[in-house]
């Protein structure tokens, strides 16, 4: 008899817990398809968290961050960029050669190519001094944000993009830093 009541009673409590976690199953199968439909119908759009570099710029100094065409910012900005984005190792005890190891080397390069062919553009005339430090400062506060998160899949993105315009838009327009 007692083994009758157990077993009412655990098929009960064994009941009443699966039961509720099947439709956690299917609130949580409902809220996936959601999320996979949505990214399809808007243009991809990347998201990185982000905060002020004001500190970190008021410590640089001009004599440190050199002269750039685009104005002091920018030149502090590049001086934060390759300080973040490279260090320099020997590569065996004893050897005075010095390796630079870039972290995240493709997000590297794409800001060197954009700021070469900002320059470029500006001296040719084409583009606007003002307008090339906008863009080289929202692409080096982009950079600077970006260094310590996931970027697989934009640097997926930046692979594919073919000219410079393509990897300007991605930095400019497709990229979103939450403040």
């Amino acid at each position: 008899m007692i083994k009758i009541i157990f077993c009412f009673i655990f098929n009960g409590i064994l009941a009443i817990t699966i039961l509720p976690g099947q439709d956690l199953l299917a609130v949580k199968m409902e809220y996936t398809t959601v999320i996979t439909e949505t990214p399809s119908k808007s243009p991809s759009l990347f998201q990185f968290k982000a905060y002020p570099k004001d500190s970190y710029l008021e410590g640089i100094s001009s004599e440190v961050a050199g002269i750039h065409p685009f104005g002091d910012l920018v030149a502090k900005k590049l001086f934060l960029f390759d300080k973040y984005y490279t260090s320099e190792e020997n590569p065996f005890p004893g050897n005075p050669a010095v390796k630079t190891i870039v972290k995240k080397p493709v997000i590297y390069s794409a800001v060197k190519d954009i700021e070469r062919d900002l320059k470029k553009s500006v001296r040719k005339g084409s583009k606007p001094k003002e307008e090339a430090s906008l863009v080289m400062n929202t692409v080096l506060d982009v950079a600077l944000n970006i260094i310590t998160a996931d970027t697989k899949s934009f640097e997926s993105a930046l692979k594919a993009s073919g000219n410079i315009e393509s990897k300007i838009d991605l930095f400019t327009r497709k990229v979103k830093l939450n403040y």
